[in-house]
């Protein structure tokens, strides 16, 4: 199994014109040879790199390396791999 990562939550709001629904920040370190299981999830992830670089991609899609100051997006439907 891989190391787990460190995630941190920076700040939780609410979306007061869509009930129900949130806006969630957190920081994710992830050690060496770190990873997440394939996974899905009914929100939009916006990923922005500070350090190190990470493989990401969805079912369908490209992997790519990011480093710092890229990002990816992750889309509700989407299986991320």
């Amino acid at each position: 199994p891989a190391p787990q990562p460190l995630v941190r939550e920076v700040m939780t709001r609410a979306l007061p014109e869509q009930p129900g629904k949130e806006a969630l920040i957190l920081t994710v370190e992830y050690p060496p040879g770190g990873a997440d299981p394939v996974h899905r999830h009914d929100a939009h992830g916006f990923v922005y790199v500070l350090e190190g670089r990470i493989v990401m991609g969805v079912a369908g899609g490209k992997e790519v390396t990011l480093g710092p100051g890229e990002a990816f997006h992750e889309g509700p439907a989407d299986l991320h791999t």
